[in-house]
């Protein structure tokens, strides 16, 4: 039987590393009444580690009267506003306050100042890791597992990338970092300063940087995420973290895998997207060809695209070097990675 020249396999599942619960509700609703009424209630399951909530109510009122809305929480009323928006719609009321872990009922209530139409438009409702220092501090230790074998000449760059959402309430940058990793290039974010009051979440920053692995098994690495706030009085809610072992594609068309063994190389991989805010809608595997010194000689579409691309026994004959990666998967990016690949060069 046939035995290969060389092989690689890599396999990392992305992590969640730190999920709590948002709301983005955009049912309107009104009413004429002029006594206390609710508008809205949920209940929130709040996960260990998240200490801060913020609510944002969009309503309005007609020109000359006003609109009440009420927050209330597990039957406390903590904040009110009453506006005249003159028609417009706007951020009635906007709370930023501390929640502890565990069953939350929030209630919103509302009501009108003359019996005229009042209504609530839009609701959302971040909840997470509230981070206000303006030195580092942590945010989340975690670690990730991976499986790596490799044989003959196919080379990698190992890394870290770890996927970051939330909402910022902010007049300076922030800044996130890993000090486990070295390198760090930041892909899709939304770093700089902002007040998401339109939104219960956004990409903060995808973070991908070196670091090392172990060959010949199934192993764990361990990593720190840190961070903090731009100027004193800024708050960023965490709502979501996710991570993983990195294959890493660190400029554009170097690819995650690098086959520089000669004969024909068989190819499994998958390759997955993560969805964020002004990022790419798909990803697909794709093959770049070199010369000898390195030199990009084409680049060729091999699978279709979507959120989740499995490509089974892709073969071809490798005489110079080629490279493997799925698109949009490069640091300055960061959104798609190659999950699974399994890489198969016969002499």
């Amino acid at each position: 039987m046939p035995r290969p020249k060389a092989y690689f396999y890599f396999y990392s599942p992305l992590r969640t590393v730190f999920s709590s619960p948002t709301v983005s509700d955009t049912t309107a609703v009104s009413t004429t009444s002029t006594a206390r009424t609710t508008a809205k209630t949920y209940t929130l399951n709040i996960p260990s580690g998240a200490n801060t909530i913020r609510v944002i109510v969009h309503g309005k009122s007609g020109s000359g009267y006003t609109i009440t809305v009420i927050l209330n929480i597990d039957g406390v009323d903590v904040a009110s506003a009453t506006i005249d928006t003159g028609g417009a719609t706007v951020v009635v009321l906007d709370y930023v306050g501390s929640i502890s872990p565990g069953s939350h009922t929030i209630r919103i209530d509302y009501y009108s100042s003359a019996a005229d139409v009042v209504s609530i438009s839009a609701v959302y409702i971040a909840t997470g890791i509230g981070l206000t220092s303006t030195t580092p501090t942590t945010i989340r230790s975690f670690t990730v597992t991976y499986q790596l074998l490799r044989s003959g000449d196919i080379r990698y760059s190992p890394g870290i990338r770890v996927f970051v959402w939330g909402n910022r309430k902010t007049t300076a940058s922030l800044t996130l970092i890993i000090p486990e990793a070295t390198g760090i290039i930041v892909g899709r974010n939304n770093l700089g300063a902002g007040n998401d009051n339109d939104k219960a979440e956004t990409i903060l920053a995808i973070l991908t940087g070196s670091i090392t692995l172990q060959e010949g098994g199934e192993f764990t690495v361990s990593a720190t995420l840190r961070g903090n706030v731009g100027a004193s009085g800024d708050v960023v809610i965490i709502t979501r973290v996710l991570a993983r072992a990195q294959l890493r594609s660190e400029i554009q068309y170097m690819g995650e895998i690098r086959v520089h063994e000669r004969g024909v190389l068989e190819y499994l991989g998958r390759a997955i997207l993560v969805s964020v805010p002004g990022g790419s809608t798909d990803t697909h595997h794709i093959v770049v060809i070199r010369d000898m010194f390195g030199n990009r000689l084409a680049l060729v579409d091999i699978s279709a695209s979507g959120g989740d691309v499995i490509l089974v026994n892709w073969k071809t004959v490798v005489v110079t070097p080629i490279h493997l990666f799925a698109a949009y998967g490069e640091d300055m990016w960061g959104e798609a990675f190659i999950q699974l690949v399994q890489v198969v060069v016969w002499g």
